[in-house]
């Protein structure tokens, strides 16, 4: 996780996720394993399935995604 990146409250990130530049995740998503998020926003209760790529994505509230999906 890159310091320019910002985490709400109660976000869950399972290992091997890279979030990347000004990527923002609201209160509630879930990250699962393997994700790359470069510049996205996800919404809350957001749920990126394992292995999901993103660059400059909004990814709606309460959406699901992937797996193995790539966002652009």
């Amino acid at each position: 996780v890159e310091d320019t990146v910002r985490l709400a409250k109660d976000v869950i990130i399972y290992p091997s996720v890279h979030l990347r530049g000004e990527t923002v995740i609201d209160e509630g998503a879930i990250i699962e394993n393997g994700s790359v998020l470069k510049d996205c926003l996800v919404g809350k209760h957001a749920h990126i399935l394992p292995y999901t790529c993103g660059d400059q994505a909004n990814i709606g509230e309460h959406s699901s995604v992937g797996p193995f999906a790539r966002l652009r």
